[in-house]
């Protein structure tokens, strides 16, 4: 749009994250159904905690609610809420890890110069709200978190972050290859300044299932002699060279393939 009108600025995403409720119909659904409940039932009613300390909000009832029947919910609302089963929270920090390398590489492949990752951390230590849709929604993004009230803690999210950020450093372009014939596989070229070559692929897939398909084989030009590869979570990935080529399973997680 800016070309149409002649002239140009540079992009800049203030803002990314993921993944949040709202990506899962489910999870959604089971939302809207407690908000209406609570709103529907609190119409007219209080509407905050001053006037009476026992009393609820309606948003602070559904998500009490919500909070009451975790165990029955979807576990694709299960896995945003506090102490929700650690196989769930485990698979969540999984999705967040491939989420930022995936958001970064689709920016910068678009023309985005400069991207934020929200958010860095809590802006107090011990804070807790978790009856809030706010923390529902956004509660786990913090890629840092306090320990003994000093800000150090890194989550997952910022190992996969500071993973991205090592590979991508002295970036000066990125471009997404086309692959016709596999529609859902997705492959980034990164031009980076005084290193090798560098490839990013993944396999589009359900962002919360997709995890329990099988890899895939995955053969690109290569220009190097050998080649490394290691994944979003930090992971070493089998990788061979070979006629120019190089070859190793992909999946949904996000592997950067750099020369050996």
């Amino acid at each position: 749009m800016m070309r149409a009108f002649g002239y140009e600025k540079p992009l800049v995403a203030g803002e990314y994250n993921a993944p949040w409720p709202n990506l899962y119909p489910e999870a959604t659904a089971a939302m809207q159904q407690a908000l209406a409940a609570a709103f529907a039932a609190g119409a007219g009613g209080p509407t905050g905690q001053g006037a009476d300390a026992g009393q609820q909000t309606p948003e602070q009832a559904a998500i009490a609610s919500l909070y009451e029947r975790m165990a029955s919910l979807p576990p694709q609302l299960q896995m945003f809420m506090r102490g929700c089963p650690q196989e769930l929270e485990d698979k969540r920090h999984r999705i967040n890890c491939r989420e930022i390398v995936m958001c970064n590489l689709l920016a910068l492949s678009a023309g985005v110069r400069r991207t934020l990752c929200w958010n860095l951390a809590p802006e107090v230590p011990g804070y807790e709200n978790p009856l809030s849709v706010m923390d529902l929604l956004f509660g786990k993004f913090a890629l840092l978190d306090y320990r003994g009230g000093e800000l150090g803690g890194r989550n997952p999210s910022a190992e996969a972050f500071a993973l991205l950020a090592d590979q991508l450093a002295g970036v000066e372009r990125v471009t997404r290859l086309e692959a016709p014939a596999r529609p859902n596989l997705f492959v980034f070229e990164v031009g980076r300044t005084r290193r090798g070559p560098l490839l990013v692929a993944w396999e589009q897939r359900d962002s919360f299932h997709g995890e329990d398909e099988p890899p895939v084989a995955f053969h690109w030009p290569w220009p190097a002699a050998t080649a490394t590869a290691v994944d979003a979570m930090g992971q070493a990935q089998p990788v061979e060279v070979a006629d120019g080529r190089v070859a190793l399973p992909v999946s949904l997680t996000p592997v950067f393939i750099a020369t050996g």
